[in-house]
């Protein structure tokens, strides 16, 4: 079972419960062997040392992972995304930066690097296009895709300058909704013509870049599938990204644990997931226990899948 699981954790990204790694998250990582781990601002608590901690915590997570590369990733947007304590430079939302973008994702990588990470859960490619949205908004660059895809390639080229690995978010579009995935699914239901000329069309551009690696919604599109969150959705990351669009790079989950799946189990997201498409699994930030538990639970759903053939080796 070990070398099965330790297969199945190249499709995993985790969450960490603290500043520390406790001996069952030690275990789990050396189980499972995930791709990376995520971090968010209760990994670093303000402290005169928090820094030397932060780093011991990676390097801890790293040799207890024991892959030669592992990625170690942050959302860090500036606004109201921002995970780190003082010194690291509390950037605004994204919207203030009009024509500093390169600048910004050039300053955000180098201290990013300095911190010990090498991938960031960034540029935003939602447009600003509905003003009661209550959790994109200023995130987005503009309010056109023309410019939220200059903006974004910009941030992408200073970031990546830096060698951190930026990921485009939240496709097919997140900044039209009324409601916030973290706290229920929000259905977008508007035509496909306008899908298509708005909220695709940043991406579109985006992709001339061929990215590495994209994030998938958790945002029901009736015009697109009328049953599944894009997350979950073969008609969408298959179809539409895949067969349509031409992206050719990963597909990345946004985090499993936000409310807009909580109805499903876990053992079903990531089975739904990988078979829609999908490539790796954000299990990142649960309300209770620790994530690692739920993605070993995740990744036992899969190997079951696999060996009843519901879920192929593709």
């Amino acid at each position: 079972m070990s070398k099965v699981l330790k297969d199945i954790g190249l499709h995993f990204i985790v969450g960490l419960e603290g500043p520390c790694l406790s001996e069952e998250e030690r275990e789990i990582l050396e189980e499972l062997s995930p791709l990376g781990i995520i971090l968010f601002a209760k990994n670093m608590p303000a402290s005169d040392c928090w820094m030397d901690e932060l780093r011991t915590l990676i390097d801890e997570s790293k040799k207890a992972i024991g892959r030669e590369f592992v990625f170690v990733s942050v959302d860090h947007e500036g606004g109201r995304v921002q995970r780190f304590p003082d010194p690291v430079t509390s950037f605004p939302y994204a919207t203030r930066w009009k024509g500093h973008w390169e600048a910004v994702g050039t300053a955000m990588g180098e201290e990013l690097r300095s911190l010990g990470f090498n991938l960031n859960f960034a540029p935003v490619l939602d447009i600003h296009s509905e003003e009661s949205n209550p959790v994109i908004g200023p995130r987005a660059f503009a309010s056109s895709a023309e410019e939220v895809a200059e903006a974004a390639r910009a941030f992408k080229k200073g970031l990546e300058s830096q060698g951190i690995l930026s990921c485009a978010k939240h496709f097919p579009g997140h900044g039209a909704t009324t409601t916030d995935s973290h706290l229920e699914l929000p259905i977008l239901d508007e035509s496909l013509e306008t899908l298509s000329s708005r909220e695709l069309a940043s991406f579109k551009e985006y992709f001339s870049l061929d990215p590495a690696l994209l994030m998938v919604a958790h945002v029901r599109y009736p015009a697109l599938d009328a049953a599944n969150p894009a997350t979950l959705s073969p008609s969408i990351i298959r179809q539409l990204l895949r067969n349509e669009m031409q992206f050719s790079g990963a597909v990345i989950s946004d985090d499993l644990e936000m409310s807009a799946l909580a109805e499903i189990s876990a053992a079903d997201k990531a089975r739904r997931f990988l078979g829609a498409g999908g490539d790796i699994l954000l299990e990142g930030n649960p309300s209770e226990g620790p994530a690692l538990l739920i993605a070993r639970e995740m990744a036992n759903g899969i190997r079951q899948a696999y060996h009843d053939g519901s879920l192929p080796e593709s």
